[in-house]
């Protein structure tokens, strides 16, 4: 629990003996003091009230990701945001473009592993080849898809 900037903690507090004859006990420098009723109950509730304060204060601090697109609308700049997206499709057409236009095994092993989200050795069980033999594919095929995208996307500039 967050250490309050106050002299209390929930342990502070102490009432021993039963509704009639009931002792009261706070905790100071360590020691527990005995004291009145309305002394305990004052700082109890005023505790308890600060307590509840800072509980509300974490409440209200907690922020929904809706709520954060809500309050930062204007200062996050819609069109980068469109030219983002923008980019990202035209660079998701052009990868689906360089995956049609590959010779047969390779065409058919990235359809399965970046379209169809297979794992290697699922793909290996589907084509009836070693695991070894889907991860060169693999590579092989990465290799050329990244140097049709740097053709088509300078990232040095």
């Amino acid at each position: 629990m967050k250490n309050y900037k106050y002299d209390y903690n929930k342990n502070s507090f102490k009432t021993y003996g039963n509704k009639e004859h009931r002792q009261y006990y706070i905790k100071v420098n360590k020691e527990y003091v005995e004291v009145s009723e309305e002394v305990f109950k004052t700082i109890r509730s005023s505790y308890d009230q600060i307590r509840h304060m800072h509980h509300m204060e974490v409440a209200k601090s907690v922020l929904y990701f809706e709520d954060i697109d809500l309050a930062t609308f204007f200062v996050y700049k819609k069109e980068i945001e469109l030219l983002d997206k923008i980019i990202i499709h035209d660079l998701y057409v052009k990868i689906l473009h360089e995956i049609s236009m590959l010779n047969e095994p390779n065409k058919t092993i990235a359809n399965l592993i970046f379209i169809e989200n297979m794992s290697i050795r699922n793909v290996a069980k589907v084509l009836g080849v070693k695991n070894s033999t889907i991860i060169y594919h693999k590579k092989q095929i990465q290799q050329i898809i990244q140097k049709k995208i740097k053709k088509f996307l300078p990232l040095d500039k």
